[in-house]
């Protein structure tokens, strides 16, 4: 099915199933559908890396904060709108980015605020 391990050196896909953590509140990327499931692109590219797999893909929806603390003990990976920080780094690999957030304060033309 895979060739990967985990820290303990055991296959966390050995059971047939990919078990995703995410934060369902950052749309268009992963939000509550209209079913009460988790939905978005990333909930799609993480089912789609699933079959890829070979495995099942279940999605749980939880704490952001809880995410990267979760992985390897509740969940396999998480998949959510997540910037990548050395402290986050230190504790868990990333993927490559597939997405840049850019974001911009607007003010009143005549603020004096010119800049951050």
């Amino acid at each position: 099915m895979n060739d990967s391990v985990d820290a303990d050196g055991e296959d966390p896909l050995a059971d047939g199933v990919l078990t995703v953590g995410t934060n369902a509140e950052f749309p268009p990327f992963e939000y509550v559908g209209d079913d009460g499931e988790p939905d978005g692109f990333d909930i799609a590219l993480i089912k789609a890396i699933g079959e890829k797999l070979g495995v099942d893909v279940e999605v749980e929806n939880m704490e952001f904060d809880s995410l990267v603390a979760s992985i390897g003990s509740k969940i396999d990976v998480a998949i959510a709108g997540m910037t990548v920080t050395d402290e986050r780094k230190n504790m868990v690999d990333f993927s490559d980015s597939y997405y840049q957030a850019v974001q911009y304060v607007l003010v009143p033309k005549e603020t004096d605020i010119a800049e951050a």
